[in-house]
């Protein structure tokens, strides 16, 4: 036996406990290394159920229990069968057969001495293995052995010892009397598959007349058989179902009459088909603050049911008045397994209710555990509710909502609904959970489906409640459940304006939907009016939706957002304003582009001839200075001033000519980026359309998807409740019935007995008459 645990620095220990789950000492045989136990030399002593115990310090679990059992086989019989001489015609009559000791049990087979099995239709064999002939003939007479096999050691077998059965004549005469029951009450415990054969075990005079039912009201007719896995016997005495079923578990009786008992004698057998214990519902960790309550819940399904204990740190929790306490609640599920379903509730809980909850579910046939673990801050701040849920909610005309209340707070605060109607309260559903050391608790709903016709609002109330150190606080909130329609975009100025730059525009953007649409204006993504350094604003957006731009600019130039919502949803429409004067086309651009070209070749050209002709100029002067007698040395310098001056005047002419070619290039580069910015914005444009279809696409379908799994999953839970309480009644109704039938068999025994113990007196008076008589006439 081994066992796994997960953690660091994990110490085990095992316990032992006998087949009546009596704690007892580890046999000397076992073992123990960690984690895993070994038994040598296996024997009787250490049948019994073994548990591990892992702890790392502060937490301690616990494993499922293990059930250990020696197969054996003891060969001496019990009881064995004595020789026995009956009259003809006798009622009934026992050969006694009880198998020897074993693990699994025998399995008994009566024979003839010849070898034959007892196949006679009024011999019956009861479960503990004795041989029962009723009306007994001179055909039952002979000898008789049983045989006991274990079949999981390879059909090791025994046989008792023969027994001799006489029949003496003359015919023995009886007189009718009621069915009479040979044994019941026996539990038969079957795996999904497999195949069982439930008997009769009564006898009256001649062969009673048997039905038999499935539960108290389901008789199993002809037609039931021929369609279905059952079989009856001939002479009615025996039930057969092959491959067994779930849903084939109950308590199949049979009802045994003849012409003194016309309604007959009920005899139960209850069939169990076992199946694996499964959690449906598993723990989950919790993270609490101290004087918080936390309720752990523990579903299983399984066949038999379970009975359900709970455990923390190894500990086996009792329940203590005002702060540990747990309802256990057993239902029949359609395909014929139970549900136990176990809720444990600590109340005001404390540093101390810390560590690691178990949940162990047990029957005859199985064990298994879940868990988790539980930490219990000691640390209590206490945090006011805050409401998380909105005031308002939306719900489309014709369609159904959900009316939620959420709230966080520390402690937890309790939600509960003011002036609920009962229709409403039946379907609360509510929820926990927490977010550092606050707790949320949400309570929710169903509502609808509603109507604009009826009312465009309804209003409820919902109630949040906090106690810290004895005193109780409380908040109110009205939800309205507004009914209307979603928004849609209906017309407007699409999909591009153009106006003259220093001009107003007006910018058309128009909504549809219940309640009337909110209308919002951006650009570039940044929410409109945008005021100036004077707390002037350029844009309004009117109460219509109308955007007005009192002078348009270069920065209007560019992709304005027109966006409606009310409540339901919110829709984008986009518009291209482009103001004329702030782009030029590109022959525009070009035309101006040769013009200064043509310019610049003109002046340098110009420059170029006056250059020349001063030159001729200076040289006419210096040779009129020259033959006039002028200074030839005033003369040069004259003439050296005058050339500087020409090349200072070249100088600034060719800056004014690279200063306009800059300029030329910048103008250029402006148009570039301005055809750019455009072609930008066109795509951007263009991007965020498909993007908004996109969107309003994947929104209609996350709606309607939502809408769906809204609606199946309440068709859901109200058939789950249907199904429940239809479960109940069924139950209850059959616990009264069983209550009623075994008060009639309770009756029916008495009757029997009483009539037996009358009988017995008549029989007794009659033969003390004979015997009178026949002494009288000796």
């Amino acid at each position: 036996v081994s066992t796994q645990s997960t953690g660091e620095n994990i110490g085990y220990s095992w316990e032992f406990a006998d087949s009546n789950s009596i704690i007892m000492e580890m046999p000397g045989n076992v073992d123990r290394k960690d984690n895993t136990l070994t038994i040598t030399n296996m024997t009787s002593s250490n049948t019994g159920w073994y548990q591990c115990s892992a702890s790392d310090g502060s937490n301690r679990a616990l494993s499922r229990k293990t059930k250990v059992n020696r197969v054996y086989f003891e060969e001496e019989f019990l009881s064995e069968p004595s020789d026995t001489s009956v009259q003809d015609g006798t009622l009934v009559v026992t050969l006694a057969c009880e198998p020897p000791n074993s693990y699994p049990d025998a399995v008994v087979t009566w024979y003839r001495s010849s070898g034959a099995e007892v196949e006679e239709s009024n011999a019956l064999q009861t479960p503990t293995g004795s041989l029962v002939i009723h009306h007994v003939t001179s055909e039952n007479a002979g000898e008789y052995y049983c045989e006991a096999k274990n079949l999981q050691l390879d059909g090791v077998k025994a046989s008792s010892r023969t027994a001799l059965l006489q029949v003496t004549g003359p015919t023995m005469e009886t007189s009718d009397h009621l069915p009479t029951v040979i044994w019941s009450g026996l539990s038969l415990y079957h795996t999904a598959g497999d195949t069982v054969t439930v008997t009769c075990g009564v006898y009256g005079h001649e062969q009673p007349e048997i039905v038999w039912y499935k539960g108290l009201t389901e008789m199993i007719t002809d037609n039931l058989v021929s369609h279905n896995r059952m079989s009856i016997s001939d002479d009615q005495y025996e039930l057969t179902i092959r491959d067994l079923e779930a849903s084939d578990t109950a308590s199949y009786i049979c009802i045994a009459k003849n012409a003194l008992d016309t309604d007959g004698l009920p005899i139960s057998t209850p069939v169990w088909v076992v199946s694996d214990v499964r959690f449906t519902a598993p723990l989950t960790d919790k993270s609490l603050v101290r004087e918080d309550t936390f309720v752990l819940v523990c579903e299983v399904t399984s066949n038999p049911p379970v009975n359900i204990d709970w455990y923390a740190d190894g500990q086996k929790l009792v329940k203590q008045n005002n702060h540990v306490d747990w309802e256990t609640a057993i239902t029949k599920s359609s395909d014929g397994e139970f549900i136990t379903r176990s809720e444990l509730t600590v109340e005001n809980s404390n540093v101390e209710d810390t560590g690691l909850y178990q949940c162990f579910a047990v029957n005859d046939h199985q064990t298994a555990v879940d868990s988790c673990s539980v930490f219990i801050s000691s640390i209590l701040v206490f945090e006011e509710v805050h409401f998380l849920t909105s005031e308002k909610m939306y719900v489309e005309d014709g369609h159904e909502g959900r009316v939620e209340c959420g709230a966080q707070g520390s402690p937890m605060p309790a939600l509960s609904w003011i002036g609920l109607d009962n229709d409403y309260a039946q379907l609360l559903d509510a929820s926990e959970g927490t977010s550092g050391l606050s707790s949320t608790i949400h309570n929710s709903f169903p509502i609808g489906p509603l109507y604009l016709n009826e009312s465009d609002q309804h209003t409820f109330t919902c109630l949040a409640s906090q106690t810290y150190a004895g005193v109780q606080y409380s908040k109110m909130r009205d939800i309205s459940v507004v009914v209307g329609y979603p928004v849609e975009w209906v017309n407007g100025t699409w999909p591009m304006v153009e106006v003259e730059k220093g001009d107003p525009a007006v910018l058309l953007c128009e909504f549809s939907g219940i309640p009337s649409p909110i209308v919002a204006w951006k650009r570039n993504g940044v929410n409109l009016p945008i005021l100036d350094a004077s707390g002037n604003a350029n844009h309004v957006v009117n109460d219509d939706g109308t955007l007005l731009i009192g002078s348009s600019t270069s920065s209007d130039n560019t992709i304005f957002t027109c966006v409606g919502s009310n409540g339901f949803n919110s829709v984008e429409q986009t518009i291209q304003l482009i103001v004329a004067s702030a782009v030029m086309s590109p022959a525009e651009t070009t035309g101006i582009a040769v013009g200064i070209l043509l310019l610049i070749c003109l002046i340098i050209l110009i420059l170029i001839i006056l250059y020349k002709h001063k030159r001729r100029e200076k040289k006419v002067d210096v040779a009129i200075t020259t033959s006039n007698g002028v200074d030839p040395v005033f003369a040069h310098t004259k003439a050296l001033d005058k050339m500087k001056a020409e090349e200072e005047a070249l100088r600034l002419k060719e800056e004014k000519r690279l200063a306009d070619e800059e300029m030329k290039r910048k103008q250029e580069e402006e148009q570039r980026r301005a055809e750019e910015e455009l072609e930008r914005s066109l795509a951007e444009q263009k991007r965020r359309e498909e993007e908004a279809a996109a969107r309003i696409l994947e929104e209609e379908i996350l709606r309607k998807e939502e809408e769906e799994r809204l609606r199946l999953e309440e068709e859901a839970r109200l058939a789950e409740e249907k199904q429940k309480l239809e479960e109940e009644r069924l139950i209850k109704e059959a616990e009264e019935a069983e209550k009623t039938r075994l008060e009639q068999e309770a009756l029916l025994q008495k009757e029997a007995e009483e009539k037996a113990r009358l009988e017995a007196e008549e029989k007794a008076r009659l033969e003390a008459e004979e015997k009178a008589r026949l002494e009288a006439e000796e």
